[in-house]
This record gives structure tokens, C-alpha cells and sequence, in this order.
């Protein structure tokens, strides 16, 4: 039974003997030595601070990049656009500074002839039904003017 304990003791012994190995050398060292590993852990707690801030502050600065390169793009295409469109109106400025082109312009829109010309509008299907309800609805119209008319 007493070498049972033995082992047991053997086995506690030989696991905390590195600690105890440590706490002794601690112990042993001289106050300047004890000083002197103080300052490095202080060194090393605040160096490990500054490398964690620097770290997050790369990671961020990263993150900030890829968004900018991100809204760049899209800037870019906009641009891009922008200046097609701004071709597009300095085009339409030209021509409108051309009277037969504006002549032509407002034909076209407004139905507008010149005298002795005749002017055909050709429709959608969709157009086709909203201009026969509106023709049905001024035929009722003229119609019901002219009965007023006769009544009168």
C-alpha cells in the first residue's frame, strides 16, 4: 500500500515539477533580475497590445479599400454613361439649332402640314381601339348636338 502511494506521489511529483522547477528559479533570482523580467512581460503585454491595434487597423483600411475600389467601378460606368449621354444632347443641340430639322420635328409630333399636304397617322392596334372609342364617343356628341340643334 505504501508503494501505491509512492506512484501516486511520484506521478503528482513529476507533473508539477516543471511549476515547482519555475517557482524556485523565480525565487532564486535577484531583485534586479526579477525587475528585469517584469519590464520584459511590460514589453511584451505592450507590444502585443500595439500589434493587435495595428492589425485592426490594416484589416479596416483593407475593408475601406475594397469598398472604394467597389464605388470607383460604379462611378466609373456612370461616367461613362454620363458622357454618352451628354454626346447625345450636344447631337440634338446641333440639329435643333437646324431649322428644316426643326420644321420636320414638329410634323412628326405635332401632325403639323404644310399647305396642300396631306397628313395620314398610322397607329398601333392599341391606339386603333382608343381612337375608335374616342370617334364612337364624338359621334354620340355630334349626334346629340344635332338633336339639340333640331330642337331648337
Amino acid at each position: 500500500m505504501n508503494r501505491k502511494n509512492d506512484n501516486k506521489k511520484s506521478i503528482v511529483e513529476r507533473l508539477t515539477y516543471p511549476f515547482r522547477r519555475f517557482v524556485s528559479r523565480r525565487q532564486k533570482l535577484t531583485r534586479r533580475e526579477r525587475k528585469n523580467q517584469n519590464y520584459l512581460i511590460a514589453f511584451c503585454l505592450v507590444s502585443a497590445i500595439i500589434l493587435c491595434s495595428l492589425c485592426t487597423r490594416i484589416v479596416h483600411g483593407v475593408y475601406l479599400m475594397n469598398n472604394l475600389e467597389v464605388k470607383g467601378q460604379k462611378l466609373q460606368t456612370e461616367n461613362v454613361d454620363l458622357t454618352k449621354q451628354t454626346g447625345e444632347l450636344k447631337r440634338d443641340v446641333k440639329l435643333l439649332k437646324d431649322d428644316d430639322y426643326v420644321l420636320k420635328l414638329a410634323r412628326q409630333r405635332f401632325l403639323l402640314s404644310k399647305e396642300g399636304e396631306l397628313v395620314f397617322v398610322i397607329t398601333d392596334d392599341k391606339d386603333d381601339d382608343v381612337l375608335a372609342s374616342n370617334s364612337v364617343d364624338l359621334e354620340n356628341n355630334t349626334e346629340d348636338t344635332n338633336s339639340s340643334v333640331a330642337s331648337n
